[in-house]
């Protein structure tokens, strides 16, 4: 069963919390954990299961939210190359 609007908000906010409590730590990539190199595989597997996802929900979602996931897909390689400097 998918949760609940009150439960997805609060699952939400944990990892919201989560994300902002690490963002640019300086000992991520360095003793904590590693970073995806500029042209890792992993976008386009994450690509691939994107969009097998979007393709199972159809119409169920909003355009503009597929295509913000595409935007990003799109930018991966980019993204990753700035945790790579």
């Amino acid at each position: 069963m998918p949760p609940t609007r009150d439960q997805s908000e609060r699952i939400i906010a944990a990892r919201a919390r989560f994300h902002a409590q690490w963002w640019d730590d300086p000992r991520l990539g360095v003793s904590i954990g590693t970073w995806l190199a500029p042209h890792d595989p992993q976008i386009q597997i994450f690509a691939q299961e994107f969009e097998r996802f979007a393709d199972r929900v159809g119409d169920r979602r909003p355009p503009e939210r597929r295509h913000i996931y595409e935007r990003l897909i799109d930018c991966g390689h980019r993204l990753n190359e700035r945790t790579a400097t």
